[in-house]
């Protein structure tokens, strides 16, 4: 379901005292995610799934905060930049809190997976994930029927 049309300051306010918080493939905007990221200091949740939407533009110090603020953020199929993820294990005293989770699809690579395996705030996850090209892609199960968007 697509949530994009949110204004991203509601979105977040509406999500602060939510403890476990599930947003997966729900076609939030990078405006979204920031704000959402962006609001930790003053919210309750301690988790957070973002996996399925486009997190390509978190930045390190973005997910520095999340770590610190949540207990799991699930990450699988969000299309995080190894990068931005190589610069946050580059600080690992920094890192007090919580746990990031991937799949090893999100990192093809096997040298960057044996990096990922040696984080004790990392969990890789061995499932292969889909990833969505468009919100017509997508199935949602209501009951027992099927319904394509």
């Amino acid at each position: 379901m697509s949530l994009s049309c949110l204004d991203p300051v509601l979105l977040s306010e509406g999500l602060r005292k939510i403890r476990r918080i599930h947003l997966r493939n729900c076609w939030l905007t990078m405006l979204q995610i920031w704000e959402i990221l962006d609001s930790l200091y003053e919210s309750s949740n301690e988790e957070l799934n973002l996996s399925g939407n486009d997190c390509s533009d978190i930045t390190s110090s973005q997910l520095l905060v999340a770590l610190n603020h949540l207990r799991v953020l699930n990450l699988t199929a969000a299309k995080v930049e190894t990068d931005t993820i190589l610069q946050v294990m580059s600080e690992p005293k920094l890192v007090q809190r919580g746990r990031i989770v991937f799949s090893s699809s999100d990192f093809p690579s096997k040298n960057i997976q044996s990096r990922l395996n040696s984080v004790s705030w990392i969990e890789l996850r061995r499932e292969e994930l889909p990833y969505y090209q468009d919100e017509t892609s997508c199935g949602y199960v209501v009951g027992e029927d099927a319904i394509q968007t």
